[in-house]
């Protein structure tokens, strides 16, 4: 399965919000008979970055290009930015989704 954007919200960041997302999403994907993800992110996102590679065993496949468009106060702006490509397998949890993660409350 294809992971496109996770957004923490910045205020409930450094509490496993990112980490208990990405385990719910891997073995939700497992159970449907998914071995493989892949996931893209921004250069700018090194925590997630780290949470694929260090902890849910993802490969740094490549990187690109890209130019998004952003709403910027009443303007809309073209964003330049280098993501980074990565593929994992959906078993990097092997316990239930929801051990071992902090849920924020």
């Amino acid at each position: 399965f294809y992971l496109a954007e996770v957004f923490v919200n910045p205020e409930t960041r450094g509490q496993g919000t990112c980490q208990w997302l990405l385990r719910v999403l891997s073995h939700a994907a497992a159970e449907q008979g998914f071995k493989d993800f892949s996931a893209r992110t921004s250069v700018n996102q090194p925590i997630i970055q780290h949470v694929l590679v260090e902890r849910m065993g993802c490969t740094v496949v490549g990187t690109e290009e890209v130019v998004s468009r952003k709403l910027m106060g009443d303007q809309v702006v073209d964003a330049p930015d280098t993501r980074v490509l990565m593929v994992g397998p959906t078993n990097a949890f092997d316990t239930s989704p929801y051990r071992g993660c902090h849920s924020g409350y």
